[in-house]
């Protein structure tokens, strides 16, 4: 039981009420580590060098499609390094994207992966329920986690103006604290401009250093079998 307010999440000191911060801290961490699971996708991948090295022979016959991959790599390899800036990466399912996500899972200590559909269906289970305490702490859990890797997000159908907005308001507040991002997305730039405008406005703001891959990889590389 929590002795500051005996499990009831408020304290009451001199007739005002106020939200327990332990309490708030413990669900924070609870619910964050129910979201925080990364797929197995990529566990087959010992580093990222071990990905490129597999994937390089599949993806080769387009020359500028090889670099920007390459590029993609080293930049993560510098961000699992030294956590710091945003980086964003679009393009098509089966571009490695949640593989390159999951080694960097394992490389930062301090990063909480989340899938981002799964996020979106327990924020609508929130307001369906009416919990808006799951829900806050669902949202500062996030914004105040040292290192956030978002996959996929667009991927759920849900384009709601209440679901944007609150998407919006995580990244936008990890924006303005400068908290280490890095995002996937299977919609090109465009799209992201349409339904995320101002999502998209931080992922693309290259005056703040954040660093956008469009890959324009044509082959689905999970379909490929690649060299051990």
């Amino acid at each position: 039981m929590c002795e500051g307010c005996e499990d009831t999440g408020w304290i009451i000191t001199e007739g005002i009420a106020r939200r327990c911060s332990r309490c708030e801290r413990d669900l924070q961490k609870k619910l964050l580590q129910q979201l925080s699971n990364p797929p197995t996708s990529g566990a087959d991948f010992t580093s990222f060098n071990d990905l490129y090295r597999r994937a390089k022979p599949v993806i080769q016959g387009n020359g500028s499609e090889l670099v920007q991959f390459r590029l993609l790599v080293q930049a993560l390899i510098n961000f699992a390094k030294e956590p710091k800036g945003w980086i964003a990466v679009s393009g098509r399912p089966g571009s490695l994207k949640t593989s390159l996500l999951v080694l960097l899972t394992k490389a930062v200590p301090t990063a909480v992966y989340c899938y981002v559909p799964d996020l979106v269906s327990r924020m609508f289970r929130s307001l369906s329920s009416r919990d808006e305490t799951d829900l806050l702490a669902i949202k500062e859990g996030f914004v105040n986690a040292p290192v956030v890797l978002f996959d996929d997000l667009g991927a759920s159908s849900e384009t709601s103006e209440w679901i944007v907005g609150q998407l919006t308001h995580v990244f936008d507040t990890r924006y303005r604290y400068g908290l280490p991002t890095v995002t996937t997305t299977n919609l090109t730039a465009q799209q992201l401009d349409i339904r995320f405008p101002r999502i998209a406005s931080r992922l693309f703001d290259v005056n703040a250093g954040h660093l956008f891959f469009p890959l324009a990889l044509k082959q689905d590389l999970r379909s490929v079998e690649m060299p051990k």
